[in-house]
């Protein structure tokens, strides 16, 4: 088990099937060791899809040589397949493939290149779709360093085991713009249904 803090964290459930009253065991998803090269991050979106069956989304940061804010992907779970998918997809921006920042200031303040994961589903296709904020232009940064992030989707049709290519659904960039004129996505909400 890892350690009480903010940085070292698994992803956690439980169910309730009386709409609240009581709640079944603690169930952790990831389970990762100290010998793990990543952890999950502070954000989380779950969902039961059209046959009712759970599925949770979170952003996984990449722990190396005790750095955790350089790189993190957008991992996926469900209770069928009972196995993590990635829903971000490579873009190879760092290495393995993670989303990552190149420039030092980027990282910190409970920010990752993808982060704040919100899933939603189509019940009359049973389309899964997975929206994320993130930072894939690593031209794309403020005048102060800070990057400006888009909004980015990916969906899949196999019920969260494998994902599409993600699409960035924005596209607002502002390199070296001066503070209060980035167009920085950010803190989104998404609508569990369509």
């Amino acid at each position: 088990s890892l350690a009480i803090g903010q940085i070292d964290n698994n992803v956690w459930y439980r169910l309730s099937t009386d709409g609240g009253v009581t709640w079944g065991q603690h169930m952790n998803l990831t389970n990762y060791q100290y010998t793990d090269t990543f952890r999950a991050y502070c954000n989380v979106s779950a969902l039961f899809d059209r046959n009712d069956n759970l599925h949770i989304v979170w952003a996984g940061r990449y722990v190396h040589a005790g750095n955790y804010y350089d790189a993190s992907k957008i991992l996926h779970w469900d209770e069928v397949h009972n196995q993590i998918s990635v829903v971000s997809q490579s873009t190879g921006l760092f290495e393995g493939g993670w989303w990552g920042w190149t420039n030092p200031n980027w990282y910190g303040a409970w920010r990752m290149p993808a982060d704040q994961p919100q899933m939603t589903v189509d019940y009359s296709t049973g389309v899964l779709y997975c929206f994320w904020c993130g930072q894939n232009d690593t031209t794309d940064y403020s005048l102060t360093g800070y990057p400006n992030g888009d909004i980015y989707g990916a969906q899949s049709t196999d019920g969260g085991l494998t994902w599409g290519m993600w699409t960035n659904l924005t596209n607002t960039h502002t390199p070296g713009a001066p503070p209060g004129e980035c167009e920085d996505e950010d803190y989104i909400t998404v609508n569990p249904f369509v």
